[in-house]
């Protein structure tokens, strides 16, 4: 983990008022293979 949002400890509505602009924390991948194993939007809306 990079970076965590503080600035949603005061306004955690923010992500839900606009969620593409805000974000949680910030990862960086160590190794490039993980990338794989993600979801993309059609299998995160099947799962849902």
């Amino acid at each position: 983990m990079l970076e965590i949002n503080e600035a949603l400890e005061d306004e955690p509505e923010a992500i839900n008022e606009d969620p593409y602009a805000n974000w949680i924390i910030k990862v960086k991948i160590s190794d490039d293979s993980q990338v794989e194993g993600l979801m993309d939007v059609a299998a995160y809306k099947a799962a849902l």
